[in-house]
């Protein structure tokens, strides 16, 4: 990998730890997801900042367990969109915390 690779993996990184501390509701967070992970990825459309496809995550979102003590996925195969950003090899802390701003503008008032 060539250091701005490594750089934006890192602020990326940094981003969804970001997200998952002040999430306040169970799934008002980021995660990374391995790509062996996905099935039947598809194209959908392309924004400004970045391409959009819709994909199926095979084990889905995982849940603490109390009684197990362990993490279990009880929601798999789940649709979801995967955002591929345009020129982020150089991607900000700061960038992306505008682009989560826009995506909760969007969820909320649409």
């Amino acid at each position: 990998m060539t250091d701005g690779i490594n750089h934006a993996n890192e602020i990326l990184d940094e981003f969804i730890q970001y997200t998952q501390r002040i999430a306040t509701k169970n799934k008002d967070y980021l995660v990374w997801i391995d790509y062996d992970k996905l099935k039947d990825v598809v194209y959908l459309a392309r924004g400004g900042f970045s391409k959009v496809y819709k994909a199926i995550w095979i084990d889905g979102p995982h849940f603490w367990n109390e009684g197990k003590e362990n993490f279990e996925y009880n929601d798999p195969n789940i649709v979801i969109a995967l955002k591929q950003l345009n020129y982020s090899k150089n991607i900000t802390f700061k960038q992306l915390k505008e682009v989560s701003i826009l995506f909760i503008f969007i969820i909320v008032f649409f």
